[in-house]
């Protein structure tokens, strides 16, 4: 018999509207769409769990509430995709790791991203002019500090790499991987030392 496909979700951040720890009996509305992603999961035939760290009862409740056909659990279920506001896709590169600790969840204002999913900055005009000013101002900057010691680029600064090439990278890692512009720019850098088409390329 074929197993059922199953899907464990995040519930705070990703299901329930969330801005930060204020205790297991603080809840707020659901995220957008999320309502109307999971009743089309269930359409296909998916199992869908959600995954926190508030009591399993407590989450279930909120789920019932507002017709989520969704069971929550408090340990981690055997899931296809496990989806997180906070997560990071481990590729077996532990430098890779190492410099996304400290990422911000989508929904934690950063710099000028707003306090939506973090595509809708990329289509803002006026959130794209305040990557770009920020950008500039750390590009031109006249002391650069490496932050994340260890990498391909150490000991080098942001002007020894083409511009669009790494404006480029930068605004990808932080879309990707919700990094402050500092840690972006740092990381595309030390890929862009290692390969200058590494984001032409479509790599990860």
């Amino acid at each position: 018999m074929e197993q059922q496909p199953a899907l464990c979700l995040d519930f705070d951040g990703v299901l329930h509207t969330y801005r930060g720890w204020k205790g297991e009996d603080v809840f707020n509305r659901p995220l957008p769409g999320a309502l109307k992603f999971c009743r089309k999961m269930e359409k296909r035939g998916v199992k869908l769990y959600a995954l926190s760290v508030r009591p399993a009862v407590k989450v279930q409740a909120w789920l019932d509430r507002y017709g989520f056909p969704v069971e929550a659990v408090d340990t981690k279920p055997q899931a296809g995709l496990y989806v997180d506001d906070n997560g990071f896709r481990f590729r077996g590169d532990w430098q890779e790791v190492e410099r996304a600790i400290g990422a911000s969840p989508w929904w934690e204002k950063s710099l000028h991203i707003c306090r939506a999913q973090l595509p809708i900055w990329i289509r803002c005009d006026r959130l794209r002019k305040g990557f770009d000013e920020d950008f500039s101002i750390r590009l031109h900057a006249k002391k650069w500090k490496d932050r994340l010691r260890g990498g391909k680029a150490d000991n080098r600064s942001p002007e020894d790499f083409p511009k669009n090439k790494l404006r480029a990278g930068t605004r990808k890692e932080m879309e990707e991987h919700g990094l402050d512009l500092d840690r972006a720019m740092e990381v595309a850098m030390d890929h862009l030392t290692e390969n200058l088409q590494y984001y032409e390329r479509g790599q990860e």
